[in-house]
């Protein structure tokens, strides 16, 4: 279980981008939502050893039964793998050639074994056909699957990916969630995103981060079933938007075959027509958030 205490970070500009987050979370697949600017990068950031909190712990019991402590990083990278926002890779490098030498850094200095390992993960993420093509020229999908296979090397017991399908198209963002959830029964896994759809159906936790800030945490049912009989659908033509646009208690709307479909937050109805609906885990987020900014 990775344990994620009080953590608190401030940069040189005066931006508080960490306050007091803490967070348990266990073996498998975990997703956490925002929006851009909410500090879910400076957390991926600090989680990954390459800054350092103002205040708070992080600690890791391992499958060694040993407990990590952050204030030790070299040992916390040996189990780390991390798959960036921003991924790049060296001009002219075959994926072969490149996920080999990314082994050696990763500390996998017998050739065999690291032949081996190279070898198994380019299966694993489909490269293989493609293992002598330069990386650079990859697709954004084909990159981001590289990104996995290097955040794979070593087993680590630890990943953490950063906003991994935006860009990605619907067919490689499938392949991409089949793969992590396939990595997600031996790791523990944090996914990153402010796509709720990438983490609906992948994760058994999630949380919703704004401002630097933890708003709420649970299993995607159990924080549906908190908004329960709260919320409220209202479908009107486009010429209506100007009356509703500006309610207290709008907090989303989408375009649908022609016509605005408005959600609201509240105890009762915004009005006679509007009918009550089943959350999703995007109604909660954006309700979540609507709050927050109505604050």
């Amino acid at each position: 279980m990775l344990q994620i205490s009080n953590i608190n970070k401030t940069y040189g500009s005066g931006v508080k981008a960490l306050q007091g987050i803490s967070l348990s979370i266990d073996k498998g697949l975990f997703g956490l939502l925002g929006p851009n600017g909410a500090g879910k990068s400076s957390l991926m950031r600090t989680i990954a050893t390459l800054q350092q909190p103002d205040a708070g712990q992080i600690n890791m019991r391992v499958g060694s039964g040993e407990t990590l402590n952050w204030q030790q990083p070299q040992q916390v990278r040996q189990l780390l793998g991390y798959l960036p926002q921003e991924f790049g890779v060296y001009p002219g490098a075959s994926a072969i050639a490149l996920l080999d030498h990314m082994a050696v850094m990763k500390g996998i200095i017998d050739k065999k074994t690291r032949q081996h390992e190279v070898e198994a993960l380019l299966n694993m993420v489909n490269l293989w056909d493609h293992r002598s093509n330069n990386v650079a020229e990859f697709s954004g999908g084909m990159k981001q699957r590289f990104g996995i296979a290097q955040a794979l090397l070593a087993e680590p017991e630890l990943i953490i990916v950063d906003e991994p399908t935006s860009g990605l198209d619907p067919q490689e963002r499938n392949r991409f969630h089949n793969l992590l959830a396939e990595i997600g029964q031996h790791a523990v896994v944090i996914l990153s995103t402010h796509i709720v759809e990438d983490v609906a159906d992948l994760c058994a936790q999630v949380a919703i981060m704004a401002g630097g800030q933890i708003l709420c945490q649970g299993a995607p049912e159990q924080l549906t079933n908190q908004w329960q009989d709260r919320l409220w659908q209202l479908e009107i033509e486009a010429a209506q938007l100007h009356e509703w646009q500006n309610h207290p208690a709008l907090v989303s709307r989408h375009l649908s075959r022609g016509a605005f479909v408005l959600t609201f937050v509240g105890e009762q109805a915004p009005c006679d027509t509007a009918k009550s609906i089943q959350p999703s885990l995007e109604d909660v987020y954006f309700s979540v958030l609507a709050q927050v900014n109505a604050k």
